[in-house]
């Protein structure tokens, strides 16, 4: 009866712990996926549908601001928020794919593409590159912020059953 009790605390702890230390398995297998440029990889940790609201959401409150700032003076405010808002969700459609989650991994901060390679491609280089460094901060069971070390904003990743996560949302700062 002793045994039972000691091997099910044990395995208590076992799986606790397993389950604490799962953000931090999931950061390392993408940072080997980002120095491999291993889109497919990375992919299997993107809820593409949820990252996609979630930028859509904040660059249309961007958006919103300046159009604001500017409505008094301009006429053509209305439009241009109209045309402002077509133009985000494009943009962000385009934008998150698993090339695009890869290469914002890579530059190591979450960002939109501002501009293009020679050859007219979006995406990072093909050379295996320096395993990046991540940080990860709990905010809550379900969970987590992770940026690279020495960059500002952060990606944010929600726990996805018992031991997978998924990106989710990006903080932009």
């Amino acid at each position: 009866m002793k045994k039972a009790a000691g091997f099910s605390a044990l395995a208590a702890v076992v799986i606790a712990g397993w389950m604490a230390a799962s953000p931090y398995l999931t950061m390392r297998s993408i940072g080997k996926a980002v120095q491999e440029n291993d889109s497919a990889t990375i992919s299997e940790h993107v809820d593409f549908p949820a990252l996609r609201e979630d930028l859509k959401g904040k660059l249309m409150v961007k958006a919103s601001q300046e159009i604001e700032k500017s409505q008094s003076s301009n006429p053509f405010a209305g439009l241009g928020q109209m045309l402002a808002m077509t133009m985000v969700n494009q943009m962000v459609e385009g934008f998150v794919t698993p090339a695009g989650v890869t290469m914002m991994l890579q530059k190591g901060k979450p960002s939109m593409p501002v501009q293009q390679t020679s050859q007219g491609q979006q995406g990072a280089s093909n050379e295996p590159s320096e395993k990046p460094r991540f940080n990860v901060k709990y905010q809550g069971w379900s969970k987590v912020r992770v940026n690279r070390e020495g960059t500002d904003g952060a990606f944010i990743f929600r726990r996805d059953g018992l031991t997978s996560w998924k990106l989710v949302a990006v903080d932009l700062h």
